[in-house]
């Protein structure tokens, strides 16, 4: 009776050390450990972003920006955060709104999955009318892929609760614990997570209590190589309230 103690002890040891999560809620002022995000890394410096009050504010100028975080090889996890957003511009050119990412290659920016709240401009169809929405961008082709959405009415100045979970070649979106969207591809197996505003001048969106969760998260202070283009020096874990 005693080696299938052992072998309990044993398993959840190892659970312990692969499983975690990883929370930011901005409190500190700064997003170290975060590494910039953009589709044209020349257009970074039109567009801002600040923390007040404990909360990360993106304003967009003429391009998608935000930060990312985590490792080129994470697979399934949950990302969690609040957002709300306090300008909206449409455009017939992008995605207007705030959008969340998952499996990002940072290696070529446009290798991801994109789960957001706004209008739509080039992820077709064209249109003014409030939505949810999934897409995901390829390498070689500016354009966004296997667009899917959902009628979503958001209001400005609105926070909501954003949730994502990734398992395999199956996603799901939830706003405020409501599933909106399932979302089935293969494109992208592996990558890290982050959270964007896009694009157009003024359109502005707040986050706060930002969570990753998964197999592969730790739950404590990890060096990275910082030779590789993904990785990064995780600041000091902070715990939301």
């Amino acid at each position: 009776m005693k080696y299938p103690m052992v072998g309990l002890i044993l398993f959840l040891t190892t659970a312990s050390v692969w499983a975690g999560t990883f929370s930011d809620n901005f409190n500190d002022g700064n997003m170290d450990g975060w590494t910039p995000f953009t589709f044209f890394p020349g257009q970074v410096a039109k567009s801002t972003w600040r923390i007040e009050n404990g909360e990360l504010i993106f304003e967009a100028i003429d391009t998608p920006i935000g930060f990312f975080i985590g490792e080129s090889t994470w697979k399934n996890y949950t990302m969690r955060v609040k957002a709300k957003m306090v300008k909206h511009q449409y455009d017939v050119v992008w995605a207007e709104g705030l959008f969340s990412f998952i499996r990002i290659n940072p290696n070529s920016p446009f290798n991801l999955y994109i789960f957001g709240i706004g209008t739509t401009g080039n992820a077709r169809p064209i249109s003014e009318e409030k939505r949810a929405y999934a897409t995901f961008g390829q390498e070689g082709s500016a354009a966004f892929h296997h667009f899917e959405f959902e009628p979503f009415e958001w209001q400005l100045d609105t926070w909501y609760d954003l949730r994502i979970t990734a398992k395999e070649d199956f996603f799901q979106f939830y706003i405020n614990g409501a599933l909106v969207l399932e979302y089935t591809d293969a494109t992208h197996p592996t990558g890290g997570v982050g959270i964007s505003v896009c694009c157009m001048r003024g359109t502005t969106v707040h986050y706060d209590d930002f969570s990753l969760t998964g197999d592969d998260v730790p739950d404590t202070v990890t060096a990275v190589d910082p030779q590789a283009k993904l990785a990064t020096t995780w600041g000091k874990l902070k715990t939301a309230p």
